[in-house]
């Protein structure tokens, strides 16, 4: 039960760290285009 929760959790953690990083991305992209 605990290993399921715990690669359950790995892979939650994965798919937020890839949100993230395009939510950065995007607001990097947004910065670059009000500077133009």
């Amino acid at each position: 039960m605990y290993i399921i929760f715990y690669l359950y959790q790995k892979k939650y953690i994965k798919k937020i760290n890839f949100v993230y990083r395009n939510i950065k991305n995007l607001i990097n992209l947004l910065q670059k285009l009000k500077k133009d």
